[in-house]
């Protein structure tokens, strides 16, 4: 799970993760898929990004909203 990595998750991570719960193959989504899915969590207040990195991390709004 990628709130479980200690350094956060990547958008190689998440596309790992998220493309067998669409039903699709991790290769066949687009990098722009993914983009537009991280921009949605961190507008919401979900991740943060990492400051100097292409990494993100779970934030604690987004956690409790997982566990509803």
């Amino acid at each position: 799970m990628p709130h479980l990595l200690p350094h956060g998750f990547t958008h190689a991570d998440l596309r790992r993760h998220l493309a067998p719960l669409l039903g699709k193959r991790p290769e066949l989504m687009t990098g722009s898929q993914i983009t537009y899915g991280l921009r949605r969590l961190r507008v919401h207040g979900l991740i943060h990004r990492i400051l100097g990195s292409f990494r993100h991390h779970v934030t604690a709004t987004g956690l409790s909203t997982a566990r509803l």
